[in-house]
């Protein structure tokens, strides 16, 4: 005998009934993600990236609109530019972070104690010791959600890919500031050996 067999279909819902067809709510796969991943669990099995990859996307969309609502679009108030800067101030702040190793003493120890818990480069290693509020993850989801947010406007704003469109990306003078001349051709040699102009 199957499962189903004898079984009064008449109280389930459509889409649960014998023969029909099941459609899913995303609230449903959310559920059926979530028992998958904690069986995994409970099997000692370790989660991957891609097991957390939707977390860590919902927690970015989540921060970005709590943002939104407190500052608006103020990230676009210098446009695309300021854009950029604003991503490349946070990748400084990386790069700043990661550029040495990072060495720990122990409690009660003097610093020739000291062990590295960090290998230069290596933002794994970097993210998983520091412990700081405003650490290195805090600088990582900053940086995916001006990412997020700069590739948002773009759709958003259904502009196509630069290699499909001959359009002028280039910018002059952004903020007032004027291009930097060369203090030997002052911009006016074709064969300026320190410029290359």
């Amino acid at each position: 005998m199957r499962l189903w067999e004898g079984f009064d279909w008449g109280w389930c819902p459509p889409g649960f009934r014998r023969g029909g067809t099941v459609e899913f709510t995303p609230h449903m796969l959310e559920i059926a993600e979530g028992m998958r991943l904690m069986g995994r669990a409970l099997r000692g099995e370790p989660l991957t990236y891609i097991d957390a990859l939707p977390g860590v996307a919902e927690a970015l969309v989540k921060k970005l609109k709590e943002k939104d609502e407190q500052y608006g679009g103020s990230w676009l108030k210098r446009g695309g530019v300021g854009a950029f800067m604003m991503m490349a101030r946070k990748w400084d702040r990386l790069e700043q972070r990661v550029a040495s190793d990072q060495l720990a003493t122990p409690p009660g120890q003097d610093d020739s104690q000291a062990y590295c818990v960090a290998s230069k480069w290596d933002i794994l290693e970097h993210a998983r010791s520091d412990r700081r509020d405003e650490g290195v993850i805090d600088d990582l989801e900053d940086l995916a959600a001006y990412l997020l947010l700069v590739l948002s406007e773009l759709k958003a704003s259904d502009v196509p890919k630069a290699d499909t469109v001959g359009f002028d990306t280039t910018v002059s003078h952004p903020f007032g500031y004027e291009k930097e001349v060369c203090e030997h051709c002052e911009g006016e040699s074709k064969d300026c050996g320190y410029c290359g102009a």
